[in-house]
């Protein structure tokens, strides 16, 4: 590609909405275009790399069995029907109607469809294990974009599914894929770390993301660096203190007018918040949820959701006033609502001598509240937020929280899309079983923007080989014949991975794009190099320069090349 001929802009200055080091390198080095919050285009400069990364990752699923299918964006909503998940609060689904009056949803995820597919496949038990991948555009009504491609609405992801016989095939086809993940961010140089997960709405267990740590990525993880525990803080555990609550108390109303928040609470009382406990409620499918954390903790949504089993919608004051509640002075003891109740206790709330809570009047609370006598519970687990400073749960020590960033989810669905939609196979015995599954994704545009961030230094992107849009960046220097000639015999064997600055710019112009735009290997033809014998090769990632004599010239393009294909 000729530089003269190629759709691209650069632009001088770091755009003035652009915060993050991806995000101003993207816009300033011309490989994409803001259309609205959210939502960019590519120029073909970008659309390279992205699609380099894409075929990176089909390359490394393709080495652990995968087959690529297409799976449609419009299905009939009967699918989600069976599944139940059709009333889920899910931003990637949208329910419509067509002229004919079918009932159709347009899906932009894929666990409904490929299940279908493998049913009216008709599978056979000769045919697994069984990787099924598909790549394309995603659409999330995402409420707070930002970052340029960190955090988009329309993106382009891999999504991949594996199905098996038993639940040790299922375990034996996660390994395989986290295996392939792993490849994928070494070849891209993402110093990505294993973090205990949750499933989120569409269940399953032993979920693991790849979180490549940025400090402004909209991801935390708790860690451990004593024994090496890692975690997504959604999925986080903890020691349960011990220290928590009071000595036995009798219990009693303590009048408490204006304290409806836990500092007003701990003042009036002269108590500390973890002597209290905190009710936060929630909706389950018409259930009311009640969540008992001690007061200097916040509910973690995520592991309470995972502790029942479903989604939740968090209760507005209004609305849980209509249930019954006594905002700002509900508590477990004695609470009685007209409709269905279900209370989770924090298990450390649990071994609490004596509590502080609501006593569900107004300008009321109890205290000497102990739990198991004074009220019961329907569950206990660990709900609460872990924060900094807590012991970890494998060897005590202090943990910390990161931010990062999320590249990759896996995770083990087990059998129930398979029973909702009836996918079954008949094994040696003759009896039919329902297939047990996992689900794979990794986002390829967020890819893209996680190598801009993490390769680039003050000059401009630093790319490494397997994801650069082109090997070599060739700048020619002044007129000279010989000069033209050399980039002319460059540009034959290139085999289209060589960009050519062929514009009649200052050499100091060519220059400073090139270090923006950042290639792997500059490769400068002019007046100076050739009196120095040849043509000046330059390596971006560290600046180290020869000159190459015009006869190696063709080996070493070649060997440019093979050594970028080797990288990806």
């Amino acid at each position: 590609m000729r530089q003269t001929a190629l759709f691209w802009r650069t632009l001088r200055e770091d755009p003035a909405d652009a915060d993050l080091p991806s995000h101003k390198l993207l816009l300033r080095a011309g490989l994409a275009q803001r259309f609205a919050s959210g939502i960019y285009a590519l120029t073909p400069l970008g659309l390279m790399a992205e699609r380099r990364i894409e075929e990176l990752v089909r390359e490394e699923l393709g080495r652990a069995g995968a087959q690529e299918v297409r799976l449609p964006f419009v299905q009939p909503l009967e699918i989600w029907q069976r599944s139940g998940r059709v009333d889920q609060d899910l931003p990637e689904l949208a329910r419509f109607r067509d002229r004919r009056g079918e009932e159709l949803a347009l899906a932009l995820t894929a666990e409904e469809a490929m299940t279908e597919l493998v049913r009216r496949q008709g599978v056979q038990a000769s045919q697994l294990p069984l990787l099924l991948t598909q790549t394309g555009p995603k659409f999330r009504d995402e409420l707070r974009p930002r970052g340029g491609l960190l955090r988009l609405r329309e993106f382009s992801m891999q999504d991949a599914y594996s199905f098996d016989l038993d639940r040790d095939g299922m375990d034996e086809s996660f390994a395989r894929v986290a295996a392939a993940y792993r490849r994928i961010f070494r070849r891209l140089e993402l110093d990505v770390r294993e973090v205990a997960a949750t499933s989120g709405m569409m269940g399953g267990s032993g979920a693991i993301e790849f979180q490549l740590p940025l400090a402004a990525g909209e991801d935390e993880i708790v860690a451990c660096a004593s024994c090496g525990y890692l975690a997504n803080r959604e999925a986080a555990r903890r020691r349960p203190r011990v220290n928590v609550g009071q000595a036995e108390q009798e219990l009693r109303q303590v009048e408490t007018p204006g304290a409806t928040s836990i500092g007003a609470l701990a003042a009036a009382l002269g108590c500390t918040a973890r002597d209290t406990l905190k009710g936060v409620f929630y909706d389950r499918a018409g259930t009311t949820v009640m969540a008992l954390v001690t007061g200097d903790r916040q509910v973690e949504e995520a592991k309470l959701e995972a502790a029942l089993g479903g989604p939740l919608r968090p209760l507005a004051a209004e609305e849980a006033a209509a249930r019954g509640l006594v905002v700002g002075y509900a508590g477990p003891v004695g609470l009685a609502l007209p409709g269905p109740l279900v209370i989770v206790l924090d298990e450390e709330a649990r071994g609490a001598e004596t509590l502080v809570c609501g006593a569900n009047r107004e300008g009321w609370h109890l205290a000497g509240v102990r739990p198991g006598r004074d009220f019961t519970w329907q569950v206990v687990a660990d709900i609460a937020r872990v924060e900094a400073g807590d012991a970890c749960p494998r060897c005590g020590a202090a943990l910390a929280v990161e931010r990062s960033l999320e590249l990759g989810h896996i995770f083990r669905l087990g059998t129930r899309y398979a029973e909702r939609l009836g996918l079954v196979v008949q094994g040696s015995d003759n009896v039919a079983r329902p297939l047990w599954m996992g689900s794979y994704g990794i986002g390829i545009t967020r890819l893209l923007a996680a190598v801009i961030e993490a390769h680039h230094d003050e000059r401009g992107l630093v790319w490494p080989g397997a994801a650069a849009p082109y090997t070599a960046h060739l700048l020619t220097l002044g007129e000279e014949a010989e000069a033209l000639e050399i980039a002319k015999e460059l540009e034959k064997g290139s085999d289209g991975r060589m960009l050519w600055d062929d514009r009649s710019v200052t050499a100091g112009v060519k220059f400073q794009d090139a270090d923006l735009l950042g290639l792997p290997w500059r490769l400068t033809v002019g007046r100076r190099s050739l009196a120095q014998g040849g043509v000046e090769l330059r390596r971006r990632r560290d600046g180290e320069t020869r000159i190459v004599p015009r006869a190696e010239l063709r080996n070493l393009l070649a060997s440019l090349l093979a050594g970028d294909a080797r990288q990806g």
